[in-house]
């Protein structure tokens, strides 16, 4: 009913601008000329400089380890630095990402310290796309409506959150949100757009369908030796991951068929039907239903207010929900990760339904009435946020739980007993289910083989003797001793295992 009452009055709005002419033809940053103010670019380059040290004492203040996805990253890109085929085949292992694995190469040498600065540039990244966001609602629409959404994002934890755990999902939203508002800049601007393509193609495969795009709408006015040129840039992304694939595993379509057996498994997919119900749930995970409602009346108004502007950010909310729907339909994994792209959208309208009064005549009265609306809603939101979503607490828990529980892993693998088992050929590690099974193989800088998931039919065998590792902790026990599938035996050392070392979360036994 509530989204239902703000259509309607963001209907009746539109409907009563219109009436009045009073929308402005073209935005543009006013100066009140009895008063001397800054320039915009200086309180843009103040706001970026907060929000670049807001975020660097958030990764000093609260250090975590990146999550399963992106240490595979790490160990497949170190596997290649040390020219190993990387082994995609492991047990349960996630979707490679061609760039990330790239960064993982790059960081190689650092070692385990390379989950830290893998974590520093997603943190990086998602500075990167809230100032994306106010660049591109600045252009699309005025300088407070990119205030507005960039704080609104900025306010979402759960970015954040994503972000401090290392997911690529956000600097895949950072590129194409930069590659629209360069875009919108200078329509038809090539060479930096297909950069930012190419680079979130590589990181998931959802951008070539909007490289498509691209070429069809470069196309059409350009002679065919650019025409040809760009038909290169729009296949370059899909053909490098192919070639990945095919050159690691002799597949080219590795990727596809392993993720759809990964998901059979795991059982993450949805009936097509549920696809709707699904993405409503997800998006007010990640932003919260007062923001989805913002967004739904600031995507009315600023359709029937200033169609032209609006086709840019539009275009990013229709790519985030479209390709959701692709995914789903196509029987791959169904989760709220997949529609971070479709929730940055919605904060840009969101954005607008707060400061879209900006693009009206001043001293309309449609102008001061959207201005005192507004300023209710924000308030609205805000308590909302501070009653229901700000819980700085179970943050910061959630991020030192990561950190506690990975130097505890370390500590447990690195104790002088474990060490010498393991240099006398004890046999392989291995850990109760496949989460842990990327850690443990970064830590001790070790092979495919060499570490195994109990809970994987294959390497039972194998894991009756060596090296077992054992988690204990409710929290730890949730997160990382268990699975769906996962039988309560894996957390059982079975006879002849001795004890070796114990830590806080965890416990290795061995018997050689």
């Amino acid at each position: 009913h509530g989204i239902w009452m703000i259509s309607f009055i963001a209907a009746a709005m539109v409907a009563a601008a219109r009436a009045v002419g009073a929308v402005d033809a073209a935005p543009r940053l006013r100066r009140c000329r009895a008063v001397r103010v800054a320039p915009a670019r200086t309180w843009e380059r103040i706001g970026l400089l907060a929000l670049v040290v807001a975020l660097l004492a958030g990764f000093a203040i609260y250090p975590s380890f990146p999550t399963y996805d992106s240490v595979y990253s790490l160990v497949w890109g170190n596997e290649i630095a040390h020219l190993h085929a990387p082994s995609f085949d492991a047990y349960r292992a996630p979707t490679e990402h061609p760039l990330g694995i790239a960064v993982g190469v790059l960081l190689s040498p650092f070692g385990d310290g390379a989950g830290r600065i893998l974590e520093f540039l997603i943190l990086a990244s998602y500075a990167a796309l809230i100032a994306g966001v106010y660049r591109l609602c600045r252009l699309a629409f005025t300088p407070l409506v990119g205030l507005a959404s960039a704080l609104i994002l900025f306010s979402r934890f759960d970015f954040a959150n994503l972000a401090i755990r290392g997911y690529i999902d956000i600097p895949y939203a950072a590129a194409l949100v930069w590659a629209a508002a360069l875009e919108h800049a200078h329509p038809r601007r090539g060479t930096p757009v297909w950069l930012l393509l190419t680079a979130a193609g590589l990181l998931r495969p959802e951008a070539w369908g909007l490289a498509v795009l691209y070429l069809i709408w470069l196309a059409a006015p350009a002679p065919r030796q650019l025409q040809a040129r760009w038909v290169l840039w729009a296949l370059a992304a899909p053909a490098i991951w192919l070639a990945f694939d095919w050159l690691a595993t002799g597949d080219p379509l590795f990727s596809f068929h392993a993720t759809t057996q990964t998901v059979g498994e795991l059982a993450r997919s949805r009936p097509p039907a549920e696809l709707p119900g699904a993405a409503y749930t997800f998006l007010g995970e990640l932003i919260k239903p007062p923001v989805i409602a913002a967004a739904l009346a600031g995507l009315l108004l600023a359709v029937w207010l200033v169609p032209r502007r609006a086709a840019m950010p539009l275009l990013i909310l229709l790519a985030g929900l479209g390709t959701f729907a692709v995914i789903g339909a196509g029987g791959l994994a169904v989760i709220d990760r997949y529609l971070v792209l479709a929730a940055v959208g919605a904060c840009l309208f969101a954005g607008f339904a707060v400061a879209g009064f900006t693009v009206l005549r001043r001293g309309s009265r449609i102008r001061t009435v959207w201005a005192a609306a507004a300023a209710l809603t924000a308030a609205g939101v805000l308590a909302f946020t501070f009653a229901n979503t700000l819980r700085f607490t179970s943050f910061s828990d959630e991020l030192a739980f990561r950190t506690d529980s990975h130097d505890s892993l370390a500590t447990v693998l690195s104790s002088g007993e474990v060490r010498r088992r393991r240099a006398a050929g004890c046999g392989p590690v291995s850990t109760p289910t496949h989460k842990l099974v990327p850690d443990v193989r970064l830590l001790l800088d070790a092979g495919e083989a060499t570490v195994v998931s109990r809970n994987d039919p294959a390497a039972r065998a194998r894991a009756s003797r060596g090296l077992a590792v054992y988690v204990h902790g409710r929290r730890a026990m949730d997160l990382l001793g268990f699975d769906a599938d996962t039988s309560a035996l894996t957390e059982v050392p079975p006879a002849g295992f001795e004890r070796l070392a114990g830590g806080k979360y965890f416990t290795v036994f061995g018997r050689c």
